[in-house]
């Protein structure tokens, strides 16, 4: 029996909604993952700062930036900057440090690995990772575990460059492990306590340990690392110095040197949003929103089996921007 023909005028109907539903689709799917993605941003940052982003090249940082995996972060002479990382991490870099990060997971479940390659890195956690999640600092010759606790890490060579890691623990443990010239690390961590200081030297025959019991000085701590620390006892950590003693510490500072820069505010202003619109045929076809400096990301759908979107998606969004999906005949 022949089928009766579809008029054409309903074929034109059916594919409109198909394409409708694919937009609504890729809409929805592109928000849930956006909202699984994890954020670290640049927090605050005073004087100078050196972003490095593969694909990209070299920018300056600024206040409201957001990182991505594998970014390297370069911070100048006389200058600070702080990285807020999902909701209760936060990791300040002292002058003249050099880090470059992997981030991964979601801000329930995170992998961060921060890699200092010089200088010095404070890190503040206000709250437990989760079973499955790591925060990890590595060094050229150790790297440092932790759940959740406040640390700060300097690295500096000397003039055979021969590296010294100075791991200062000022709540909770942290989980230290030697790694070797060789790549091999320690199976069995040094557990360091709250109040402890250990030191760490690497060549390229060994790593060892030459301090094991040193004992944190907080009079040595720059006045913004001391300001920086502070901020856990708001997060109801307690420190190996006395909520008391520190705020008397931070006052005489504060009248024998030279604030480098303004205290850590709480709360940061947040960077604008954009408005990436994906047009097919002159269409909507999916809408997401970008942090300022972020950028999009490539539907998960596309409007036709053979084609491309017309844009560079390494290119940081600054405005609202519409992309346009070009078909291939």
């Amino acid at each position: 029996m022949l089928m009766k023909a579809i008029p054409k005028k309903v074929l034109i109907l059916i594919a409109v909604v198909l394409v409708a539903a694919a937009g609504a689709a890729a809409f929805f799917l592109l928000r849930g993952k956006e909202e699984s993605y994890r954020r670290i941003e640049v927090y605050e940052i005073d004087g100078s700062a050196m972003l490095t982003r593969s694909g990209i090249g070299d920018m300056d940082a600024y206040a409201g930036m957001l990182l991505q995996s594998k970014d390297a972060v370069s911070v100048m002479k006389e200058s600070y900057l702080a990285l807020k990382m999902d909701e209760d991490k936060y990791a300040l870099l002292e002058a003249l440090s050099k880090i470059h990060l992997e981030a991964e997971g979601n801000s329930t479940d995170s992998k961060t690995r921060i890699y200092l390659d010089e200088g010095a890195l404070v890190n503040r956690l206000e709250s437990e990772l989760s079973e499955d999640s790591v925060y990890e600092v590595n060094t050229p010759n150790s790297t440092m575990a932790i759940r959740g606790t406040t640390f700060r890490v300097a690295v500096e060579y000397d003039e055979n460059g021969v590296s010294h890691t100075q791991l200062s623990v000022f709540e909770g443990k942290v989980e230290c492990r030697l790694v070797h010239p060789d790549g091999t690390v320690d199976e069995t961590p040094v557990m360091v306590d709250t109040g402890t200081q250990i030191e760490i030297r690497g060549d390229m025959e060994e790593s060892e340990y030459v301090v094991l019991d040193g004992k944190v000085d907080y009079e040595e701590l720059k006045l913004k690392v001391l300001e920086f620390i502070s901020a856990a006892f708001d997060a109801d950590k307690e420190l190996s110095i006395s909520k008391e003693e520190l705020a008397e510490l931070i006052e005489s500072k504060r009248n024998t040197e030279e604030p480098e820069i303004p205290e850590l505010p709480e709360e940061s202003e947040e960077p604008e949003e954009f408005t990436v619109t994906y047009q097919y045929g002159g269409e909507p076809f999916a809408v997401m929103q970008v942090q300022e400096g972020g950028f999009a990301k490539q539907p998960q759908l596309q409007p036709t089996s053979d084609g491309y979107w017309n844009f560079d998606f390494q290119t940081p969004i600054l405005s609202d921007t519409s992309i346009e999906w070009i078909g291939r005949e």
